[in-house]
């Protein structure tokens, strides 16, 4: 038998739109939330047809948020880090 304690941190669900430079969704654009210390967890998803994605059962922590579309995932769009934990802020 193996015993090993674990202990979990704080979760949360990160959601949001990708929208390009004249504000229009993007559908399947790649998103990916990548933690910025401690275990350096990545989370990834892509966009529906309305540009939105949900990234469910995230632990909190510094991250660094980055979407995209093409062989450059990050070409074109802006990337949000999140470094204070602000996770619950509107991107605009």
């Amino acid at each position: 038998m193996l015993l090993q304690n674990i202990t979990l941190g704080a979760v949360g669900t990160v959601r949001g739109r990708v929208l390009d430079a004249n504000r229009v969704p993007v559908e399947a654009a790649a998103v990916t939330l990548q933690m910025t210390a401690g275990q350096r967890f990545a989370y990834s998803t892509s966009t529906n047809a309305d540009g939105s994605f949900v990234l469910p059962a995230v632990l909190t922590g510094p991250y660094l948020l980055t979407a995209g579309k093409g062989a450059e995932p990050a070409a074109g769009f802006r990337t949000r880090d999140f470094r204070d934990n602000q996770l619950s802020r509107t991107i605009a």
